[in-house]
């Protein structure tokens, strides 16, 4: 929030906030704060409603800047769930008759809270670092027992607790219930829209059908009626009559204007007879407006402005590459990644493979990548997934060596941006999301000629892309899924270069780990040869013989993590050779525990 100016100053167009499953108060109050920081960074003047705090109480697990001005910590390992804002600290109570009772649940609960804060009956709070227990505010008493609606800044209360909490524990407030009634009561309240002037005008005359006119935004609708207005037989209707209940448009979206008549002096209608003259023009005047709408926005405008892709057609054509097989029967190629740079000694034992994908800024690249080349395998060179000003001027020098490549792996657009003019085959990682046609259609036009497909397609979402890309497709079949790749370091190192006052770059010490999570699902952590740290599923990826019906897949990769280079050459003998045969099995060494087909069959929900 404080950062607002800079940001708004930087030339961006829009900001995102992203928030999976919040609450209503939540987006209200989030996108409220925002909206009123944008417009005082430009300059207006603004009641702020929502402030820094009430940031923090809606919704936090500590905040970072992240990685956009460099900060060290982007990440809370302590808890990841709503941990709420620091108010006070548990105290031990001198116990009294009053405070001691040993056979309820609950227990007296001693609170000194800090300065400027406030406790309510309703409010939530956790104790501890980690957050994993807490409760609810259900009464507050001072120590002396005398019960009170809520406790002030500087002051010691009491609460009723079930859990047994050690004096000292600082006490974060998770839920407030003051603030949330008052985001509710805001974010309910109907916004006022400028409503559109509609004005009327009656034709009531004897002998003739009743006739209104309405006219907003420059649109005039007449609707006349199939009845008419008649001889009274006591009194006439007068204009304050018919005012009355023509004037009726509340909850229309219209702002009444004038109401005018031609009345003959001697003319009866019944109000209900009114009143269907008031609702018929109206549903005549909405329609109409909204047909104008409609054709102010003109055909040739749109075809100025969008690029209308007349993708039925499209998908009709076979596209060329696949023109080019000598039938669907082909076996595909076999493609093995390394996300760190292995011995020479590792890749001499390695058969059956078509092609290699080895880290660019590994140890000894030109080397191995003539090795491989020597033995018929062709190389991809990967790109790192994260590129600052000093990663892309390291990766640009090495371009100009001889590296002896067949092709690169690109894993970002600072990447594509440096070899969509070269005359190498360029192949568009996992973190371009190739989700569908149009996009491989996008990757071709600046110079990609293949795509790895993402791991969140469905079977049937994948036959329709590979039957219709014209770029090549390659499908991850076996390995570690990568979830998230960050250049912070996470393993709270010694020393650690990007932590440590006074001290600039990335943390290279080699480093291992495993992150877990609540429900205790382990996800490895590693730190790669240029400092990147990079966070896998805990499951492997393993896809048989269901992906043999995919038959414009070109490239099948198996993505090494740290297996044996016995059983690494079973996985690539099985993609090679064993899939294909006509029987049901694996092959020894080869077992399903602690493996999963991702979102192949069940897609992503």
């Amino acid at each position: 929030m404080d950062a607002l100016p800079v940001v708004s100053a930087s030339g961006v167009d829009s900001l995102k906030i992203e928030g999976r499953m919040k609450t209503p108060e939540y987006v209200y109050g989030i996108t409220r704060a925002y909206r009123e920081g944008i417009d005082a960074a430009a300059g207006d003047e603004v009641d702020q409603t929502i402030d820094n705090r009430a940031v923090m109480q809606v919704f936090n697990r500590d905040f970072t800047r992240g990685h956009l001005f460099n900060e060290a910590d982007i990440l809370n390992a302590q808890v990841g769930k709503n941990r709420g804002v620091l108010i006070g600290q548990v105290v031990s109570l001198a116990k009294t008759a009053k405070n001691t009772n040993h056979k309820s649940t609950y227990q007296p609960l001693g609170i000194r809270l800090y300065e400027d804060v406030q406790l309510n009956v309703g409010d939530g709070l956790s104790f501890g670092e980690d957050g994993k227990t807490g409760t609810r505010v259900d009464a507050i008493f001072t120590p002396s027992g005398r019960r009170c609606e809520q406790g002030s800044g500087g002051e010691t209360v009491v609460i009723p607790c079930r859990y047994g909490v050690s004096p000292g524990t600082l006490l974060y407030k998770n839920f407030d219930k003051n603030l949330m009634d008052s985001l509710t009561k805001r974010g309910s309240r109907s916004l006022d829209q400028p409503a559109s002037t509609i004005n009327f005008k009656l034709f009531l005359k004897l002998d003739k059908p009743a006739e209104i006119v309405a006219s907003a935004q420059g649109c005039a609708v007449t609707y006349r009626a199939d009845f008419y207005p008649e001889a009274p037989l006591k009194n006439p209707i007068d204009e304050a009559m018919v005012r009355e209940q023509i004037s009726r448009i509340g909850g229309t979206g219209f702002e009444l204007g004038i109401i005018s008549m031609e009345l003959d002096d001697q003319v009866f209608l019944s109000r209900s007879q009114l009143n269907t003259l008031r609702k018929e023009v109206l549903i005549k005047l909405t329609q109409k407006l909204a047909d104008t709408e409609k054709k102010e926005v003109s055909p040739d405008l749109l075809h100025s402005t969008i690029t209308i892709v007349p993708l039925e057609k499209e998908l009709l054509a076979k596209p060329e590459r696949l023109k080019k097989r000598q039938s669907d029967g082909e076996k595909k190629q076999v493609s093995l990644s390394f996300e760190k740079m292995p011995m020479i000694d590792f890749l001499m034992q390695l058969d059956g493979l078509d092609q290699v994908v080895l880290p660019l800024l590994g140890e000894g690249v030109a080397e191995k990548t003539a090795l491989l080349k020597d033995r018929g395998i062709t190389v991809l060179l990967k790109t790192p997934k994260i590129m600052d000003d000093q990663m892309t001027k390291k990766v640009r020098q090495l371009l100009k060596k001889e590296l002896n490549q067949d092709g690169f792996l690109i894993g970002n657009y600072e990447a594509l941006q440096l070899l969509n003019k070269t005359s190498s085959y360029v192949e568009a990682d996992l973190s371009f999301n190739v989700f569908n046609t149009l996009a491989t259609r996008a990757l071709k036009e600046w110079g990609v000629g293949g795509a790895v497909l993402s791991p969140e397609l469905i079977e049937t979402e994948l036959q329709e892309i590979t039957e219709h890309s014209e770029i090549d497709m390659v499908l991850p079949v076996y390995g570690v899924q990568e979830l998230m790749v960050s250049k912070k370091c996470l393993f709270g190192c010694k020393n650690c270069l990007e932590k440590k006052k006074g001290t600039t770059g990335l943390c290279h010490r080699e480093m291992s780990g495993k992150l877990l999570d609540e429900r205790g699902f382990s996800f490895p952590v590693e730190r790669d040869d240029q400092g990147l740290i990079h966070i896998y599923n805990g499951d492997t990826l393993f896809l048989r013989e269901e992906i043999l019906e995919l038959k414009s897949v070109d490239t099948w990769r198996i993505y090494y993590h740290n297996e044996s280079i016995k059983k690494l050459r079973t996985i690539i003998s099985y993609y090679r050779q064993g899939i294909y045969d006509k029987h049901w099995g694996l092959p020894e060494g080869l077992g399903t525990e602690g493996t999963t087909r991702g979102s192949f069959r069940r897609g992503v929900k």
